[in-house]
């Protein structure tokens, strides 16, 4: 198994306060197992006995697994009635849902991601207000697990991030039940001519 499959996986299921590298190491401590690569090589008796026992492995994991899930659709309902979200948050959510934006630069990619905004604010005549708080948002997002990362520098700190299935599926599906609100904070935003 690949580090990155797992971690693929992971990302995908939503599954939080989870140590591959333990993970990995504590299997390849059993037998002759190895790690390769990155590639997890179990020791072929452990790997046989795991394979035979595979339903009753998977039944103990699952209350592990549920019990680390933390989806960002529900993160979000959460913080959006209890009013945790701001003007500037709604306007990330609305620029999110026009442009059908899924990742988002941190870092050095940061500034290709606010030209990108600021764009949309041209386009919408709107003023510059998430533009010029861009780094806020993306902090509230990744603080509170609405998104991932999903790429790294080579010292391997975060440069890009990907908002969680969940979450994603919900602010792009047709029916957004927020969509008039976000209508709305866009026009609060547009920015009036002085002629």
């Amino acid at each position: 198994m690949k580090k990155e499959d797992l971690s693929s996986w992971i990302n995908d299921e939503e599954i939080y306060d989870f140590n591959i590298d333990n993970a990995f190491d504590l299997l390849s401590s059993l037998g002759s197992g190895k790690i390769v690569n990155g590639t997890l090589e179990l020791d072929v008796n452990v790997f046989r006995d795991y394979s035979t026992r595979a339903e009753s492995i998977l039944r103990e994991l699952a209350p592990c697994i549920k019990e680390h899930r933390q989806l960002g659709r529900d993160t979000f309902e959460s913080m959006w009635n209890s009013g945790q979200f701001d003007d500037v948050v709604k306007l990330f959510l609305t620029y999110i849902v026009e442009e059908k934006v899924s990742s988002f630069g941190d870092r050095w990619m940061a500034e290709k991601q606010i030209e990108h905004i600021k764009m949309w604010e041209s386009k919408n005549s709107m003023e510059m207000k998430l533009s010029e708080n861009y780094g806020a948002c993306l902090s509230l997002f990744v603080q509170n697990h609405l998104v991932y990362d999903s790429d790294w520098t080579s010292y391997g700190n975060p440069r890009e991030y990907k908002l969680c299935a969940s979450l994603k599926t919900y602010l792009l599906m047709k029916e957004f039940p927020y969509a008039e609100e976000l209508i709305d904070i866009k026009q609060k935003y547009h920015f009036q001519p002085p002629f």
